[in-house]
Formats: structure tokens, C-alpha cells, sequence
């Protein structure tokens, strides 16, 4: 892949030079009107730097205040070091770009809906890499990649470096397995995307984690924009756009994708949608499905008509040595997922715990199972 990076983060201070002015006149809109020349060249009908056209024209002062951060760390010339290195990368993938960094304004931009453009700039037709084989369009003359960094965020060398890197990985998954579709395939993507780009956020704890992969189970065929935001960005991106609210955490799918990315963190393909046992405190693999369900059946105990692992603050049921269902079972009682058929009938009393294990396996099914002995 061949990449050519453009400095445009002096481009974007030199129009925060111009004051916006106040309404209604926004002082002669001469920065809107000097950032449409910017852009687009008129006598040739030509949108030169289509980057641009994602920034905030009439952004604060929190905006020139970030941009002189960036440029004062030579936010440009990381970048080009990041093009570099991701041109070295992907240097057996096709297609010739131009690569830039734009800041956008999620922080005070009215019409700047974070999650939304999160869901464009990842999963959008510009990164849509059937299309990126066929000819530029008449008003634009080159591909581009765009690096995005965002004003609610401090500005950081590791962010300019993961902007480009995941931008350019992007385009080259795209390339070979086509855009995503459903929500497995936008974790499977984004999940390698940010894997390969290093990226060190965004994070949830071990419980969380197991929570979100049981929410996402039902809805990992789903294609529609709506569900596919709720589930990879949380009931914030939820809130803000009217959707429905899944009970999730910020970011909570991306949060998985990149957790069953990281090394001795999965081992299956498509770690992020497999039934697996999870564990915490050895440090292992969580996809070595034949030695925790040998370990669970070695140390299940006989209670009542049941049997039930004691493991951590997780349970798996079995009959008399083959897995006969999953459940997924909470640390108190009532059940967290206000399920009440989740786990033995506690009465709101921790399980019983090993200090040394937890097993879990993910199941779209949330329901608990006897041995009927």
C-alpha cells in the first residue's frame, strides 16, 4: 500500500486564525467562507481536502487550544511516521492514498454526535474496500485515510499513532474480507483492526467483559445500524441517539473485541462470539475449552438433584461427565440481569468460591440446568 501523508493540522490553525465572530453574522463568515476555499477548488469543481469536510469550521477556543497542543508535540510529523511505518505494514496490500489527521469536535460541535461518526469513520462506505478498487469520483481525485482525533480527548502521541495505524489496517481488512455486515463481523473486524494498530483502550474489568459477551450473544446477526451501535457502543451512544438501551457500558463492545484480541486472551478465530470458559487468575487462554471442562468436572460436587461447579462466582452445570446446558450466574441474588431464573436458589447468599479458579462459558442461552438425578 502505498501511503502519502499531508500536513493538515497547520491547515486546521491557520483557519482557527480567522475569528468566528458572533451571530448572527458570524463576522462575515469570512472562516466558513475561507474553509469552503479551503477545501474545494471551484474553478475546477474539485473537493481537494475532503478530510476537512469532518472538522468543526466554526470551532472554539477548546479546539485552537488542541490543535496548538498538536502542533506544538509535531502532531504532523507523527503522523508521517505512522503512515510510514503502517506503508512498511501493509506494503503487499493494493491502493495508493493520500493519509491526513483531522480533528473533530465531539466536545462542543452541536452537530458532532461522537458515536455516530465513530459508527461512519469504522464501519462506513468510505472504508468499504470493494469500492476503493474502482476510480476516484469526478469531484474527488485521490483516496484518503483519515486518521481521526477527537477535542474531548487529550491530545497524545499515542493517539496520532493508533488514528493512522487503525485507518489503514481498516482499509486493508476491508479489502480482503469486504465490509462488515452484522455484528459479528464488526467485532471480528474491529477486533483485529485494533489488534494490529496496538491500541491500549478501551477497557473493562473481568465481570464486565462476561456480562457484555452474554448482552451481545442474541445480536451478533444483526445488521441494522441501531442494534449494532447499542451493542458496540454502550447505552451512552444508546442515550444520545433515542435507541434503546441495552444495559451496557461505554464502549462495552469494543471493549470485548479488543479484550479477546490480546495475546493469551483467545485463542479462537472469532474468540469474541465463541462459547468459551473463561479464565482469570492463571492467566490462560480463554478459548482451551478440553482442559476447563476437565477441570470443571473434576471438582463439581453433588448438591441435592443438582451438581454444580464451585468455581469463582461463575457456575457451569453437567450431567454425569457431558455438558448439559450453560448458565450464567451472578454473585449475589438477586440475579444482575434481573433474570430469576439465573443459578441455584441462593436466597441472596454469595456461591460458594474457589480462591484459585473461575470458569465461565458464554451462552446465548440464560438459563440454569439439572441433571434430572
Amino acid at each position: 500500500m502505498k501511503l502519502d501523508y499531508v500536513s493538515l493540522l497547520r491547515v486546521m490553525r491557520d483557519l482557527h486564525a480567522i475569528p468566528p465572530g458572533q451571530p448572527p453574522d458570524f463576522n462575515g463568515k469570512k472562516r466558513f467562507k475561507q474553509y469552503l476555499r479551503t477545501i474545494f477548488e471551484y474553478d475546477r469543481k474539485v473537493c481537494k481536502l475532503p478530510l476537512l469536510l469532518a472538522m468543526n469550521p466554526i470551532g472554539k477556543d477548546h479546539v485552537t487550544a488542541l490543535l496548538d497542543a498538536y502542533l506544538a508535540m509535531d502532531g504532523d510529523g507523527i503522523g508521517a511516521r505512522a503512515t510510514a511505518e503502517a506503508a512498511a505494514r501493509l506494503a503487499d496490500v493494493p491502493g495508493d492514498f493520500k493519509v491526513g489527521l483531522v480533528v473533530c469536535d465531539d466536545l462542543m460541535g452541536g452537530g458532532t454526535n461522537r458515536y455516530f461518526y465513530e459508527f461512519g469513520f469504522r464501519f462506513g462506505r468510505a472504508i468499504d474496500g470493494t469500492r476503493l478498487q474502482k476510480a476516484p469520483s469526478q469531484w474527488i481525485k485521490d483516496f484518503w485515510l483519515q486518521g481521526v482525533l477527537w477535542s474531548s480527548e487529550a491530545p497524545t502521541e499515542l493517539a496520532v499513532w493508533e488514528a493512522i495505524l487503525m485507518a489503514a489496517h481498516r482499509v486493508a481488512y476491508t479489502r480482503q474480507f469486504g465490509p462488515s455486515r452484522t455484528l459479528r463481523e464488526m467485532l471480528a473486524q474491529e477486533r483485529q483492526v485494533m489488534a494490529l494498530a496496538g491500541c491500549s483502550g478501551p477497557t473493562l474489568d473481568a465481570e464486565d467483559i462476561a456480562y457484555t459477551r452474554d448482552v451481545l450473544m442474541p445480536h451478533l446477526d444483526a445488521e441494522d445500524m441501531r442494534t449494532c451501535m447499542e451493542c458496540l457502543f454502550g447505552d451512552a451512544a444508546a442515550r444520545s441517539l433515542g435507541f434503546t438501551p441495552q444495559g451496557l457500558s461505554t464502549w462495552a463492545g469494543l471493549a470485548l473485541a479488543l479484550h479477546d484480541a490480546r495475546p493469551n486472551q483467545a485463542d479462537a478465530p472469532n474468540a469474541g462470539m465463541t462459547p468459551r470458559f473463561h479464565s482469570e487468575h492463571h492467566r490462560r487462554g480463554v478459548g482451551d475449552l478440553r482442559r476447563s471442562a476437565w477441570l470443571a468436572l473434576t471438582f463439581t460436587h453433588v448438591s441435592g438433584n443438582k451438581r454444580w461447579s464451585q468455581f469463582g462466582n461463575e457456575g457451569v452445570a453437567w450431567r454425569r461427565g457431558s455438558a448439559w446446558s450453560v448458565w450464567d450466574c451472578c454473585r449475589y441474588r438477586p440475579c444482575r440481569h434481573k433474570n430469576p431464573s439465573c443459578g441455584p436458589p441462593s436466597r441472596g447468599i454469595p456461591m460458594r468460591s474457589s480462591p484459585w479458579h473461575s470458569a465461565r462459558i458464554a451462552s446465548p442461552w440464560h438459563r440454569p440446568a439439572t441433571t434430572g438425578r
